[in-house]
Formats: structure tokens, C-alpha cells, sequence
């Protein structure tokens, strides 16, 4: 606890050193693929006076060098589309390389300019593509369908698409594979981007001009509707700044005090010397229970929430929505069910109406009782993909996709596979919106309503897939997500390129919704340096709402002594914090 709480302070130096700054609206991210010959008059035919990204081939730029360079000018991003448009699955390293690093210096040479992002062509590239690119200095790949984004090594930046993966935002699957008519085309893109603008994530649209000069008029209409929906034109290269704005306003600080509660006025007057803004509370397991709501130890409970919001504190109770011994000894029957029919002990079913009913309860129950500023839900998710196959699951989801027949476990495996992942993740959000709903009702509007999230389900859909975590339906529900991260190291040190693929794929998926990252010290329970949370901290300052620590469990003895341990080690914090800052 102590190595985490000594970072903290340098947390707190940026809260009060950095400026807020606003979410922006949901943004039109128009990337170009330019390869074919007849694209240079296509692009002339089109108009398109906005901000965009051109993806080009090197032969292409080796042959229209002055429209290269005139499309570098102003708010654009060039990006490479490969040298001779060639299908890399198929060609061996050495090719890979002499490609790539050819399309990058014929650009580069034209536009004067660093090219860091990549398009496969085909959309087609496999792990030894993306070594070369991240040895050739790219930063960032946009070839992946949204359905499927897998952060590996670089940047991901996906074209947007159905959530089922049916269709992406592409010309040419609209026009040339499934011939939509010129209206379809233009209603289309109008609902894709509809659907982004709650979320705020960005819609990016794959173009091929010699396509979409078909029907010109309909991209000038497209700009127009968004334009008149207040919504803004990016490049690559000006979304990914704005992703870099951010920054963080809340310190807040997790605590598990089981059956002890401690000197509520001492734990309140550490937590703000400390600098904290938020806490986040777990309520202890012996003040719930399913026949009356609370135990009498709540009064004590209570006692700390009021003393903690006098100090200016947020208070925010957290809780387990789909684990409990004491609901499931009482009905049994409410659990998920394993692959081999057994029941768990300890995971209830989202799907069951049962249960969203009982956390509605209970939820209803704690903001009545306690006045809370905030409800967080941790663990809403599936614990593996081993979890909830009983008959009355398999039996909705094929009444939901009006199938002839009940599937079997095979057949959700397999012809099925893509539709169950779905269809899981829409059970989660659609409990996430049921609690919300009683949140924002008993809360009058008060209450911020939240959820922690794995961070891998942003960087790898099967992690999505099996957690049923899928950001982009997940985070309509809440006011705000608590992704966790944990420290990790490898043999250098602080994996700090895998923390900053985690964040920048959090704040695509996460849009304009907040994002207060919960750092725990490390996975394995190795000890991690001041030194590394230090690097960890310099990170998270950049692109987030706010920064959470979780030291495990908290002894309320030990909270007296807190504030002098800031006090003592500020000197020593305040060197590395300033070489961040200057850094930046």
C-alpha cells in the first residue's frame, strides 16, 4: 500500500498544475485508400475540402508526386498503403520489408513528413507484418474491422463496422459487394455515424475514391449532415492529439474494510491530506443480505460516508453485482451455468431478470440509506467463457435471433460463434442499463453511476468475447469507466509500450465517456518500485479523467499515519514529477 500511496503525490502535483480540458464530440475520421490509377481524377471529382487521411501506395506517389504533396498540405495525414499493393500473408520477410520500407521512403520524400501509420491492402497483414512495420518506425496500423481489433504491437485505429461484424464503413463493401443503391449508400453512413455520436468514439470510414465517385454527391451530403450535427472532420494525426488533451481531475482512492470501519474522522482527515478527491468504498459483506437489505453494522458504515463527504470527499460505494454466496445459498437456481450443467456457487446469471432485480434492490436500498455520490459496479462480466450455458440462456438467445431451433453446445461454438459473443455482451449492457436506470432514478440525477473494466477487452476481442465486456455497447450505460490496470514488468523494467497501446485504445473505445484508471500494484504480487509507479503515473497524466489507486486491503490503523508519509516523501516525488512535466 505504501508504494502505491507514495506516487500519489505526484498524482496530486498534476491535479492542481493541469488545466482541464473539454471531451470533443464524436469525430468523422475519412481515410482514403490510394492506388489505382483513375484515383487522382476521382479525388479531383469528389471536392472533399475537409480534414482527412490519405493512405497511398508508393507507386502511386511515385506517379502523382504533386497531388502526394498537395494532399500532405493543412490539417491531413499521409499513411502508407504498401509499395506495390501486394497481399503480405503471402510474401516472405525479406519482401515485407523491401515493401514497406520503399512505400515509406517514396512518401516521406514527397511530403517531407514522418509516415507513421499503415493500411494492409486487402486489410489482410499477419505478425510478421506488423514486426517489420514497428522496425521500420510506424506507430500505428487502421486495418482491422472494429468487431475484430486486436492491439498488438502498434497503434489500432479500426474502420468502424456493424457490432456483428456483418458490415464495415467501406465504400466498397456497400457499393461493389453488396451493390446498395446511391440512397442505401448515403443512409448508411448516416445511421453508422448516429450510432457513434452517443459514444463519442470515432467513425472512420474506409474510402476508395475510384468507388465512391460513383455517387459524389452523397459524401458532400454525408459532410454536410454531420457538419449541420455539430460534429467534426480528423485526421489521424489531429484525432490522436486530441486523444493526448485530457487530463486528469480526480485522485481517488479504493478501500476494502471488511468487518472494520476504523476512526471514521481519521481516515476522512488522511484521505485529505492526501490530496484525494473521490473515494470508492466497498460495502462490507455483513451489511448485506437478500431478506432485509442490511445488517446493523450499517450505522458505523454510515457514520464514515457522512464524515468523508463534510471533508469534501466523493463518496462512491462499490459492489459485486453478480457474485454472492448469501443470494445464491437462498436461490440456487439464480447461478450461471457451466458448460458441463454444473451450477456455480458464486456467479449469478446477468441473464436471469432475477437477478437484476435483486441489484436493482439493493442498489436502491444503499442510495437511500447512505446518500453515496456515486455507485460502482465491479466484476459485471462473465468469469470465463466456461460460464452460462443453462437451457433458459440458450433458450433466449435463439428466441432473440428467431432460430428454427434451440442450438446446441456445438453449434454455439461454431455456426454460431459470432452471434453468442454478441448476444453475451448485449446481456451485460442491457444489466448494466437496468441498474443505471435505478441508479438515475433514486439518485434524481445526483449519483454518478460507473463500472470497472478489464483493460485487455479494449487491446484483444477475445478477452471481449470472454468477459462479454464490449466497450463499445458497455460504456453507454455509465457516467464513467474504471479500467484496471496492473503494474506489469518485464525483464526492462515497466512494460510502459503495452501500457500505452492499453490507454490509447481505452480512450478510442471509451469516446466521450470519462475514464478514472484503477491501478493495482502487480499481478503476480511482486513488489514494484516507487521508482516504476512513478514511470506508471507519467503515463496515466496524459489522456484520462482521473487516476484511482486499489491497494488491496486497507488497515484503518495504519491511516494515521498516511499523511505524514506524503509529507515525508514530497521532496522525493516532486523530482520525478518535474522531470515528467519537463519531459512533456
Amino acid at each position: 500500500m505504501r508504494r502505491i500511496l507514495a506516487i500519489a503525490f505526484v498524482f496530486v502535483l498534476w491535479l492542481n498544475l493541469l488545466q482541464p480540458n473539454a471531451l470533443f464530440a464524436s469525430p468523422v475520421l475519412l481515410s482514403f485508400d490510394v492506388e489505382a490509377s483513375t484515383d487522382e481524377d476521382a479525388l479531383k471529382k469528389l471536392n472533399l475540402d475537409v480534414p482527412a487521411t490519405y493512405f497511398v501506395t508508393g507507386e502511386f506517389a511515385e506517379n502523382h508526386k504533386e497531388l502526394v504533396a498537395a494532399l500532405s498540405k493543412g490539417d491531413t495525414t499521409i499513411g502508407s498503403h504498401s509499395y506495390r499493393h501486394p497481399h503480405f500473408k503471402s510474401l516472405d520477410s525479406n519482401a515485407v520489408m523491401a515493401d514497406l520500407s520503399a512505400s515509406k521512403k517514396i512518401l516521406e520524400s514527397i511530403t517531407g513528413k514522418p509516415v507513421v501509420w499503415f493500411r494492409a491492402p486487402y486489410l489482410e497483414y499477419d505478425e510478421q507484418t506488423l514486426h517489420t512495420l514497428k522496425a521500420l518506425g510506424f506507430q500505428g496500423d487502421s486495418s482491422d474491422k472494429e468487431p475484430w481489433s486486436d492491439q498488438v504491437m502498434i497503434y489500432e485505429l479500426p474502420i468502424s463496422g456493424r457490432e456483428d461484424g456483418s458490415l464495415i464503413a467501406s465504400d466498397y463493401d456497400m457499393l461493389e459487394t453488396y451493390h446498395f443503391s446511391k440512397n442505401s449508400y448515403e443512409a448508411t453512413l448516416r445511421k453508422f455515424y448516429q450510432e457513434k455520436v452517443f459514444s463519442g468514439q470515432p467513425f472512420v470510414v474506409l474510402i476508395h475514391p475510384s468507388v465512391s465517385v460513383k455517387y459524389p454527391d452523397v459524401l458532400r451530403r454525408f459532410i454536410t449532415y454531420v457538419k449541420k450535427k455539430h460534429g467534426e472532420f480528423l485526421s489521424i494525426d489531429s484525432y490522436c492529439a486530441k486523444l493526448q488533451q485530457q487530463r486528469p481531475q480526480h485522485f481517488a482512492v479504493w478501500a476494502d474494510f471488511g468487518d472494520r470501519v476504523g476512526d471514521p474522522e481519521s481516515i476522512a482527515s488522511s484521505l485529505q491530506g492526501a490530496g484525494a478527491t473521490d473515494v470508492f468504498i466497498k460495502a462490507p459483506e455483513m451489511m448485506v443480505s437478500h431478506s432485509n437489505g442490511f445488517h446493523n453494522g450499517g450505522e458505523t458504515f454510515g457514520n464514515m460516508v457522512s464524515i468523508l463527504q463534510s471533508k469534501g470527499l466523493k463518496v462512491h460505494l462499490w459492489l459485486s453485482p453478480l457474485t454472492s454466496h448469501t443470494a445464491l445459498a437462498q436461490h440456487p437456481h439464480w447461478a450461471m451455468t457451466e458448460k458441463n450443467n454444473d451450477r456455480s456457487k458464486l456467479w449469478m446469471s446477468p441473464g436471469k431478470q432475477e437477478v437484476a432485480f435483486f441489484t436493482a434492490k439493493l442498489v436502491k436500498k444503499l442510495i437511500r440509506k447512505y446518500h453515496p455520490d456515486g455507485i460502482c459496479l465491479e466484476n459485471l462480466s462473465y468469469p470465463s467463457s466456461e460460464y452460462d450455458y443453462s437451457p433458459q440462456i440458450i433458450e433466449a438467445f435463439a428466441k432473440y435471433y428467431h432460430l428454427n431451433q434451440t442450438p446446441t453446445l456445438i453449434m454455439l461454438m461454431n455456426r454460431y460463434h459470432t452471434e453468442w459473443c454478441n448476444w453475451r455482451s448485449q446481456v451485460i449492457s442491457k444489466f448494466g442499463e437496468r441498474i443505471g436506470e435505478t441508479v438515475r432514478r433514486e439518485g434524481k440525477g445526483a449519483v454518478a453511476f460507473s463500472a470497472t473494466i478489464s483493460s485487455n477487452s479494449a487491446i484483444n476481442y477475445r478477452t471481449a468475447e470472454t468477459s462479454g465486456q464490449n466497450i463499445t455497447m458497455f460504456d453507454r450505460n455509465f457516467d464513467f469507466l474504471v479500467p484496471d490496470i496492473t503494474v506489469s514488468q518485464n525483464e526492462k523494467g515497466i512494460d510502459v509500450e503495452k501500457l500505452r497501446l492499453t490507454l490509447f485504445s481505452l480512450r478510442v473505445w471509451a469516446g466521450n465517456r470519462p475514464l478514472m484508471p484503477r491501478v493495482s500494484d502487480s499481478l503476480d504480487g511482486t513488489p514494484v518500485s516507487a521508482e516504476s509507479l512513478a514511470i506508471v503515473s507519467g503515463e496515466l497524466s496524459i489522456g484520462v479523467d482521473g487516476i484511482t489507486l486499489f491497494p488491496g486491503q486497507i488497515n484503518p490503523q495504519v491511516w494515521d499515519r498516511i499523511h505524514q508519509f506524503f509529507i515525508g516523501s514530497m521532496r522525493k516525488s516532486e523530482t520525478t514529477g518535474q522531470g515528467k512535466r519537463a519531459h512533456q
